[in-house]
């Protein structure tokens, strides 16, 4: 969305869920520098502050069921209280998966709602989204919160898109009429 130097100044700044004054001001400054609009970059750092954040929270408090027995297992733990179940590292590899995916449709998402309908890379962006999509979907579609984020993400894409239609007839009209006159 932006230079790989201001998006890595971003990253960095923000990984810890927090940004300090001297933070803000080294992002604002790089990206007065290269003609990014200031509020701009304000929304785009609480957004990415607070996906962090839910991430975070969502992590903490997850609520983990036993693969074997069904019965909740107590956060922090790696034992089913019920059936002494471990759980192992590819269950916990398996959600760390499902975050990245999901982070990486909500970057994505995140570019495809800055971008305008008749930018050149929007079809690009569309793609990937729906790329992101059909493999959340395919890898954990009996997930209700990421079956419940694809509905989202799809129906606000397709609407993205039926403006872009609508750019495109109104274009064609004008210039038509523009021919006739």
């Amino acid at each position: 969305m932006y230079s790989r130097e201001l998006e890595e100044l971003i990253a960095n700044c923000i990984q810890d869920g927090m940004i300090d004054e001297s933070e803000r001001l080294a992002i604002i400054n790089r990206a007065q520098r290269e003609g990014v609009d200031i509020n701009e970059i304000n929304v785009v750092l609480k957004n990415r502050l607070q996906q962090i954040c839910m991430e975070t929270y969502a992590m903490e408090n997850a609520v983990k069921k036993c693969p074997n027995c069904g019965e909740v297992i107590p956060p922090g733990k790696g034992v089913c209280p019920s059936c002494n179940y471990t759980i192992n590292l590819d269950t916990q590899q398996e959600s760390q998966q499902l975050r990245a995916g999901l982070r990486e449709l909500d970057e994505v998402f995140l570019r495809l709602q800055m971008i305008k309908p008749w930018e050149v890379g929007f079809s690009k962006v569309r793609l990937r989204a729906e790329q992101c999509m059909s493999e959340l979907k395919r890898t954990y579609g009996d997930n209700k919160d990421v079956r419940e984020s694809i509905k989202e993400k799809s129906m606000v894409i397709e609407k993205k898109a039926k403006n872009r239609l609508i750019f495109y007839i109104a274009l064609a009209i004008i210039v038509l009429l523009i021919f006739i006159l």
